[in-house]
């Protein structure tokens, strides 16, 4: 019989190894990233073998992302997994908000406080069952307007107009 504890002694659940010597235990809820997890075999004369220990690295939700953020106290929105904590901090490691993504994995953020032209702006995503959290991803605040773009001479007719513009910007 092998049986697995968590860190704190509590039984996770318990299994016979089969002929090849594999045991299966699926925990009844599932295990928070960093628990350690501990298996013990007992054979059928009451022998307790040594015990061996591993730690749960339940993986983290995908990255979010962040559009684009206009500063001041504009929402800050993104995607990021759905039903993950998607967690914003400046950086000097101040929170700026928080939101749960909803079932189509978007979020948004309102600032309390406005935030000026060159706030960086972090955010990760937390799963709520095993804590996992995400690598970050950041976003600079951008409240200054883009310089006009430039217009190659245009010929008339169907010619596409070509020019240059700041990158990211929408030319109309």
């Amino acid at each position: 019989v092998v049986t697995r504890k968590d860190g704190n002694g509590n039984v996770i659940g318990s299994d016979i190894a089969d002929s090849n010597g594999d045991y299966s235990v699926t925990p009844s809820t599932p295990l928070v990233d960093g628990t350690v997890v501990k298996a013990t075999a007992v054979d059928a004369g009451g022998n307790v073998g040594p015990s061996t220990t591993t730690v749960v690295d339940a993986p983290a939700p995908s990255d979010p992302t962040i559009d684009d953020v206009a500063g001041g106290v504009t929402p800050i929105t993104g995607e990021a997994d759905a039903g993950s904590i998607v967690t914003l901090k400046d950086s000097n490691g101040n929170v700026i908000g928080s939101d749960i993504a909803d079932s189509s994995g978007a979020y948004s953020v309102t600032p309390s406080t406005p935030l000026a032209a060159g706030t960086v702006v972090k955010a990760t995503a937390t799963d709520p069952v095993t804590g996992a959290v995400s690598a970050p991803v950041t976003e600079v605040v951008d409240t200054v307007a883009p310089t006009a773009p430039t217009v190659t001479p245009v010929t008339g007719g169907t010619d596409p107009i070509t020019g240059t513009a700041e990158p990211g910007s929408v030319v109309t």
